[in-house]
């Protein structure tokens, strides 16, 4: 053979291996990159780094913080103004050492402080997911912090007394179990960030893992095997419910920012992953010395303002209705060692969850004192155990920051939006298939104009659960009833209170057969 031949004969095997070694690089395994769109969901990545109405992953959320406020950024394969010339050991240091691509720190508001536990191969699918996005074309916006905090040198004091890097070890002590569990915590989940107290320089503090702590006026609870206060008293399964629906019967529902982790992120874990988690946390020690803050006596009228405006649903002594209305009895919410998130739920009302039907707001029609004195009132009662510390001022502050459905005083047209994509399509097709329905739906006819519409939406809407029927419904009939001029707000809430509840009664089947016109 000559050496022309020889050449011939060896080119195109060589322009083959690579073509495939070139293939194998530009294409990361899809098997790589779907674990790592998992992790990813397990991290809930998308929660901040989406701002409302924008591109996923694309950035953009103002964040705020005791020092000001911090826009997340784009994390799209975008070249110029996301990750797409980030290579793997830039993306690794970020997650591992909070240190971004040009050697600057970054904000601790970014959870490097957990993700510094993530193990390197599991980071690398993350990236791997990352770059298999659509490019988005979005610049970082400016944050909004005060000095001396916008200067990111300053921060390297912080990260001196309060950051070490390291990679999650697991304990030989504890199952295989346990430790995939304290993992998925303490590392990608990041769970601490919410129930973890902070000090005054904006750091978790050790000593009080998973306590609990106040977060955006909420009060992310006490997630340790604490028995009185924490999820101690517990079932197992109780506890995987809660993470993969946000219902755990008869002990807790999932509320606001909790709520929006459990359905973005957790209710998409596989059952094995919140076993883990479930296991770890109920082998996590409680703290000693539980304190409420200062303890408020219980009025004596505040019974009355329970037994007038909460027994009917919640039954005399808490104990709510099984499958329907949950009970106040030893209800992890009421136990909380602080009580924003019943104060809250007391003003806002709460939406339909999975079985369980809406609760009304109770902003316009009670007092910053009593909401304070009822609260008080059923975080003392029928077996509970929780401080006694809200008072006026507390529910004066939650109230005005407190987004209340058509309860915010006069002029007020604050409707609830839908909270996922089935109650979105819900009031899509409310307004295109029963629209004039629901602009000709009075106080009179109410009850045959819902036993005609849920049906409608019910099968338009395949895979529709009660409560996207009931959310999506009042959110579409709340739009119709905040234009009606010639209602008062006092009127239009109440209209909108008995819809939802109406709604809810006929779409579990409550309200009975239809009626039969003559």
């Amino acid at each position: 053979m000559t050496a022309l031949a020889s050449l011939r004969t060896a080119l195109p095997a060589a322009l083959l291996f690579f073509s495939a070694t070139g293939a194998s690089l530009a294409a990361p395994d899809e098997g790589l990159i779907e674990r790592g769109k998992y992790l990813a969901t397990i991290g809930d990545c998308a929660a901040c780094h989406t701002k409302q109405g924008g591109e996923p992953f694309a950035g953009g959320l103002q964040i705020q913080t005791p020092f000001g406020s911090v826009t997340t950024p784009n994390i799209t394969p975008d070249k110029r103004t996301g990750i797409g010339e980030w290579t793997e050991d830039e993306f690794y240091r970020a997650l591992h050492e909070g240190i971004g691509k040009h050697g600057e720190y970054l904000y601790p508001v970014f959870p490097f402080t957990s993700f510094t536990k993530v193990r390197r191969d599991d980071v690398n699918a993350i990236r791997a997911y990352l770059m298999s996005l659509k490019p988005v074309h979005a610049p970082h916006q400016p944050d909004h912090l005060a000095f001396p905090f916008d200067i990111r040198e300053s921060l390297s004091v912080w990260r001196g007394l309060f950051f070490a890097p390291g990679v999650f070890e697991p304990d030989p002590a504890k199952t295989e179990q346990v430790n995939w569990g304290a993992y998925l915590v303490e590392g990608l989940g990041h769970c601490g960030q919410c129930h973890t107290q902070r000090n005054l320089m904006g750091a978790t503090i050790p000593g009080d893992a998973l306590q609990g702590a106040a977060v955006q006026g909420w009060f992310a609870p006490n997630i340790t095997a604490d028995m009185t206060r924490g999820i101690g008293s517990w079932s197992e399964e109780q506890l995987v419910s809660y993470l993969a629906s946000g219902v755990a019967p008869m002990r807790a529902i999932a509320e606001g920012p909790m709520a929006t982790v459990v359905h973005d992120s957790l209710s998409k874990l596989k059952v094995e992953d919140l076993r883990a988690i479930a296991a770890y946390l109920k082998q996590t020690p409680p703290r000693a010395d539980v304190s409420g803050g200062s303890v408020v006596p219980v009025p004596a009228g505040a019974a009355g303002v329970y037994v007038s405006h909460c027994a009917s649903c919640h039954g005399l002594e808490g104990e709510g209705l099984k499958d329907r209305i949950p009970p106040l009895s030893k209800n992890g919410t009421v136990n909380a060692e602080q009580p924003q998130d019943i104060i809250k739920a007391i003003l806002a009302g709460l939406p339909a969850t999975q079985q369980y039907g809406p609760m009304p707001s109770f902003a316009a029609y009670l007092s910053d004192g009593d909401i304070a004195a009822v609260a008080n009132y059923v975080r003392s009662r029928w077996g509970n155990n929780a401080p006694t510390n809200a008072d006026g001022f507390l529910v004066r502050e939650i109230r005005q920051s407190t987004p209340i459905m058509l309860a915010g005083g006069e002029g007020s047209t604050q409707c609830p939006p839908p909270l996922n994509e089935k109650e979105r399509a819900v009031v899509e097709k409310a307004k295109a298939d029963a629209g004039e329905l629901l602009r000709t739906t009075q106080g009179s006819n109410l009850v045959l104009r819902i036993q005609e519409i849920v049906p409608k939406i019910k099968s338009a809407v395949h895979q529709s659960s009660e409560a996207d029927i009931v959310n999506g419904l009042t959110a579409a009939f709340c739009a119709v009833v905040a234009e009606r001029e010639t209602m008062t707000v006092a009127q239009k809430r109440n209209l909108l209170d008995i819809f939802a509840q109406v709604t809810y009664a006929e779409a579990s089947g409550m309200l009975g057969r239809r009626h039969t016109r003559r």
